[in-house]
């Protein structure tokens, strides 16, 4: 499990960089945290301690993933939308404008596809 959190954390952080610098490696990583993701598919207790736990991390693109994360499969909702809302005014606007995106589609859809 260390290693699936670190490989988590090493890809949203790269995100982060590589937002600003290509659509293509962002995809690439957003391509790679979606195999995470589907990992806990049918482990949500799992998927629970696991997101949680890198809601925390120091890192807002760690952050703001693990919550999107948590609102896509149904766990630590409160604190999900409690992070991005804090993330949402970040000084930086592209992950502000992300994690205000990420709280407006799953309100407006009721769930977060990945």
């Amino acid at each position: 499990m260390e290693n699936i959190k670190n490989k988590f954390v090493e890809l949203c952080m790269l995100r982060g960089e590589l937002t600003k610098e290509g659509v293509k490696k962002n995809n690439k990583a957003m391509d790679e945290l979606s195999k995470i993701y589907h990992f806990f598919d049918n482990d949500i207790s799992s998927a629970q301690h696991f997101y949680l736990e890198l809601m925390n991390h120091e890192d807002p693109w760690v952050k703001s993933t693990a919550a999107a994360h948590s609102l896509g499969l149904n766990v630590n909702v409160d604190a999900a939308k409690k992070i991005l809302k804090s993330i949402s005014k970040d000084k930086d606007p592209i992950i502000s404008f992300n994690a205000e995106m990420t709280l407006k589609v799953w309100k407006e859809q009721g769930c977060l596809n990945f």
